[in-house]
């Protein structure tokens, strides 16, 4: 799995954990949504800062389902979940097959219409550790 799937899916993941951790719908409007990720990697061979845009639609049915910004990461587990209608603080650990495992701590606030925040991972890798940093924001671009 490349690093970059592996940061959306955990996004994603997210987001899901989100809406299925409480019965009140999570404050996120639906809609055309672009999301922003800046990247920077340490460790014993530091990877240059990327950054990557993308956008999804997310349907009132997504948010309700529990599948909005969702692209389910099987080999991803929530040890630890704090959720609250316009933030969550969630810990996860990721075993990506390719003798590399990762330990995630997000941040994430969200407002309807925007949402921004932060994950460190903590990677054991076949080059040694590393840790990755990400800053994250969305928002809502318009209709699907």
């Amino acid at each position: 799995m490349s690093k970059r799937n592996l940061i959306l899916s955990t996004l994603l993941l997210s987001f899901a954990c989100c809406v299925t951790a409480q019965a009140d719908t999570p404050n996120i409007e639906p809609g055309e949504w672009e999301t922003t990720s800046s990247i920077t990697m340490e460790g014993p061979f530091p990877i240059p800062p990327q950054e990557d845009t993308s956008t999804q639609c997310v349907t009132q049915d997504d948010i309700d389902e529990g599948m909005a910004f969702m692209d389910d990461d099987e080999n991803c587990e929530v040890i630890e979940r704090d959720v609250q209608r316009d933030s969550m603080s969630i810990t996860m650990s990721c075993d990506t097959g390719d003798a590399m495992t990762m330990t995630m701590k997000m941040d994430m606030e969200f407002d309807g219409d925007s949402m921004e925040g932060t994950m460190v991972g903590d990677m054991e890798s076949p080059m040694g550790p590393m840790k990755m940093n990400v800053t994250m924001s969305g928002k809502r671009i318009g209709d699907c």
